[in-house]
């Protein structure tokens, strides 16, 4: 499972794999947007989310590190048309991420 070889990467550290599963989300978010229409402005709209929360700060290192940033990679998307479907698809990314995580 994708939580599995998150803690294959990171060991013991929870905080290196909290920030994992906040960049699997995003890039998941990513694939799935190619396959759509809007791709290229919901790409550009993922890569500012990612850019913003990884600028190097340590406040934003560790809100990488929670589902903030995918949350407002979500809400960010829903302003542009055609993206409920890519919406729908990262939900069930982190729900299986979640729930993977769980066991």
């Amino acid at each position: 499972s994708a939580a599995a070889v998150i803690r294959d990467l990171s060991g013991d550290c929870t905080a290196e794999r909290d920030r994992l599963v906040a960049l699997g989300c995003i890039e998941q978010i990513l694939k799935t947007s190619a396959d759509f229409p809007t791709a290229v402005e919901v790409q550009d709209i993922c890569w500012v989310a990612v850019h913003h929360f990884a600028d190097g700060s340590t406040e934003n290192q560790a809100r990488i590190a929670t589902l903030d940033g995918i949350e407002l990679v979500l809400k960010t998307l829903q302003i542009h048309p055609g993206a409920l479907l890519v919406q729908q698809h990262a939900l069930e990314a982190l729900e299986l991420l979640v729930g993977d995580d769980a066991d």
